[in-house]
């Protein structure tokens, strides 16, 4: 069965500077085009076996079920739900971030 792929509003956002970042502040737009097609595509997989990547290791992110997959050198987070057969992207960072502190700011 498949499911049904959402984005949180942070998500969004997150989405939109990747871009940003590299159109703007590196000044190739095509690249920056291409890692929002590959972040995209990869986020889309995650509508089946969406629990082929790893749970995230500390709490309180653990218990809800937050996950974790590389694509690039960027992390999405994203939790799974059976009952609702939804996934919801809930980050996208740079995979050089401090994720943990980015996490701890909003538990």
């Amino acid at each position: 069965m498949k499911c049904q792929v959402q984005y949180s509003d942070d998500a969004i956002k997150e989405l939109r500077k990747v871009y940003w970042y590299i159109a703007v502040n590196i000044g190739v737009s095509q690249t920056a085009a291409e890692q929002y097609e590959r972040l995209e595509k990869a986020i889309g997989s995650l509508d089946e076996m969406p629990y082929r990547f790893r749970q995230w290791e500390t709490e309180p992110w653990r218990s809800r079920g937050l996950r974790v997959m590389g694509v690039d050198n960027y992390v999405v987070l994203y939790v799974p739900d059976d009952d609702s057969m939804t996934v919801t992207v809930q980050h996208i960072f740079y995979g050089g971030a401090d994720i943990e502190s980015r996490l701890k700011d909003e538990s």
